[in-house]
């Protein structure tokens, strides 16, 4: 991939070769720094420094009039070089760089020192030795200040393309928006179906509209739109490249029944295996060859495929077909797309609680996502209420919410494995709510009771569906996470097998309640989905505690990942709602569209440069990067002599090349040898 430099600013306001003229800006941050730091303290000790021609104090130094100061400064004073104390580079180091180029200053004469988590909340409690560290961070980031040098802004160019892994409503929203655009978009779900987990569920809150029903037109709108190519059974097995410039290669699955099937079903009534129905959230069982939704023709039908993960290859489904449509020798196809931007929209899985509230030990104990498939029209039981394994109907049901979420936080350091959920998976109070109001509107006959530890209302139209659901006489008992709720089988002369006895201390009326249950009903955690890890791994994505792909700043760019190019959205990020997932594909689309559609992409120039006449072609930086920016080369006119090379555009500058080069024939741009060590002096 070529690197293209655009030629610098006016050397009259941002040359190198200038008399240093530094801009000292101390920010309040409100008061999570002046609340600890004497910041008007701190800018008059910047003002005596070397080089610095003026120093100043703000309340927000990011806002439009704090960015103005700077601006008017270098305007009026002729100030070339500018250091912001402040926050986080990882936060507004782009801001304040594009305050400079906005006058004309190249953006990397510009510095940054972060006296907020470094001083001020790091030392609350020492005002008097926070402002002092202040001082000294301020002078070692003017020291550097006063040698940084001018670079090029580099580009590369963009191929006009997206994946977008992941076929629920993030990733389908995502898909259709960025093909409406006139872009080319592969859509790669692992799973032989599309539609995620809503594909599944019944009537969504708060407009209680069947799920089907907002799913389905946008998969009709995306197959029907040439610009979107649909891998069903995909997966990613590898990811290279950088933004603009990204090469994926793609496991494609096979069907094992090919176009020649008549759906005549004998391969059905012929398969030996039985295996949890994934559809009804394993309330049911099916066959290791099945029907799934078929999108070849443009409209949704059906298509038998066969479940390779639990089929024997017994060869019993292909005696029994006629068609000669099922072929067990079938290899999955392999395939490289060379693409733009990545979004990933990976989704959800429920959080199986076995082993809690006789979870798997008792029929009549289900998950609130299992009984939204029981009250589902073209459900296991076609909308009855009744349990599919029992067969019998409930006269009263109890919800527990909370189950695997909020939990205590984890010591033994299994957060990796999700042992823990510590975190409020948001959706099941409202998802509680909207299913009482179904069961007692639809089956009045039938009692309902809601034991919660705290109900959360966040979205829109959500505490209205709570106060219908009261209006409903739906009882609501509030437990404590010190005295949960406990279930036992009952033992009051009816059949122990088919009712069950919860018992829960009502922390409002502070009494103990035994309430007779023919269906518990458990609001279980939302959590990463199945494969997380390994893609976050395969693509470069970063977790957080929770399992989930982490995101570059919580609120101000929520949408965007740590890797460039490569955005997330709805439940990958975190628990959120359909609505919200729906809104994060779309933005995602909207982020990664704006990228492809520039043609190229600036990129960062604070990287490795390689002094090749010092450089002894030993291979021990190529073996530090792990980004794989570093190759090897023969220098030309050379029979031997190996060089190392930096693949500009793939270098992060993290300078892990630079620490283990024993030649010292790397430098990192904008972090040179020499700008170190005159901010070490300043420090000491």
């Amino acid at each position: 991939m070529t690197v293209s430099r655009k030629s610098s600013p006016s050397p009259s306001t941002s040359s190198s070769l200038e008399e240093p003229k530094i801009g000292v800006y101390v920010c309040h941050c409100g008061s999570n720094i002046a609340g600890t730091v004497d910041v008007a303290k701190v800018a008059e000790y910047a003002s005596k420094l070397p080089k610095v021609a003026v120093a100043r104090h703000y309340m927000y130094m990011c806002s439009d009039s704090g960015q103005g100061l700077i601006k008017e400064d270098i305007d009026k004073l002729g100030i070339n070089r500018v250091v912001v104390a402040s926050c986080s580079p990882r936060m507004h180091e782009p801001t304040f760089r594009k305050v400079c180029e906005s006058r004309g200053l190249n953006k990397y004469l510009f510095e940054m020192a972060n006296i907020r988590e470094h001083c001020s909340w790091a030392h609350m409690h020492e005002p008097e030795k926070a402002t002092v560290k202040a001082m000294e961070l301020v002078r070692m980031s003017v020291a550097k200040a006063r040698l940084l040098e001018a670079l090029p802004q580099m580009e590369v160019e963009v191929k006009p393309s997206v994946l977008v892994i992941g076929g629920g409503i993030a990733g389908l929203s995502a898909a259709r928006d960025i093909a409406d655009r006139g872009f080319k978009v592969t859509l790669a779900e692992r799973k032989p179906v599309l539609g995620g987990n809503l594909a599944k569920l019944n009537a969504l809150f708060p407009s209680s509209r069947e799920a089907t029903e907002v799913i389905e037109p946008i998969i009709k709108d995306i197959l029907k739109n040439e610009n979107v190519t649909v891998k069903l059974n995909t997966q990613v097995t590898s990811c290279e490249g950088f933004i603009g410039n990204f090469k994926v290669k793609l496991s494609q699955q096979p069907d094992f029944v090919n176009e020649k099937c008549n759906q005549c079903g004998k391969c059905f009534n012929v398969c030996p295996i039985e295996t949890p129905d994934d559809m009804d959230f394993a309330l049911t069982s099916r066959k290791a060859i099945y029907k799934v939704p078929s999108y070849n023709s443009g409209e949704i039908t059906s298509r038998a495929v066969i479940d390779s993960e639990h089929c024997t290859r017994c060869g019993k489904c292909v005696d029994a077909c006629g068609a000669f449509a099922i072929d067990l020798d079938a290899k999955p196809r392999e395939s490289t797309v060379e693409i733009g931007s990545i979004i990933v929209a990976t989704g959800f899985d429920s959080f199986e609680p076995v082993g809690l509230y006789l979870y798997g030990e008792h029929a009549d104990v289900v998950t609130l996502a299992q009984l939204s498939r029981i009250v589902k029209e073209d459900g296991p039981t076609k909308g009855d209420l009744v349990n599919p394994r029992t067969g019998e109907k409930p006269g009263s049901i109890v919800f527990i919410s909370c189950v695997g979420s909020r939990e205590e936080p984890d010591t033994t350091g299994k957060e990796e494995d999700n042992a823990t959920r510590t975190y409020c998976s948001r959706v099941c109070c409202a998802a509680m709510a909207e299913s009482a109001n179904t069961i007692r509107e639809k089956f009045p006959e039938t009692q309902v009771y809601v034991l919660y530890r705290d109900f959360r209302t966040f979205g829109k139209g959500h505490e209205e569906l709570y106060r219908k659901s009261r209006e409903n006489l739906v009882k609501y008992i509030r437990y404590t996470s010190e005295k949960p709720p406990k279930i036992m089988q009952n033992s009051d002369g009816k059949d122990s097998a088919s009712r069950l006895k919860v018992v829960v201390w009502d922390d409002l009326i502070a009494r103990e309640l035994e309430i007779n249950a023919d269906m518990v009903v458990l609001a279980s955690a939302i959590v990463p989905s199945r494969g997380t890890t390994q893609l976050g791994q395969t693509i470069g994505l970063s977790r957080s505690r929770d399992g989930f792909f982490l995101e570059a700043h919580l609120k101000l760019n929520p949408l965007s990942s740590v890797t460039d190019g490569i955005f997330i959205a709805g439940v990958a990020q975190g628990p959120k709602d359909s609505c919200d997932s729906a809104a994060q594909g779309s933005g995602a689309a909207a982020k990664a569209s704006a990228l492809i559609a520039q043609g190229k992409v600036p990129i960062e120039s604070s990287i490795s440069s390689v002094n090749e006449d010092r450089c002894g072609g030993c291979g021990v930086c190529e073996g530090a990067c792990i980004y794989g920016a570093i190759e090897m080369k023969k220098l030309e006119g050379e029979k031997t002599k190996r060089v190392a090379q930096v693949v500009e555009a793939v270098c992060k500058g993290c300078g892990t090349c630079g620490a283990a080069c024993p030649s010292g024939a790397i430098t990192m741009k904008h972090f040179t040898d020499r700008q170190l060590t005159e901010m070490i002096k300043a420090a000491i």
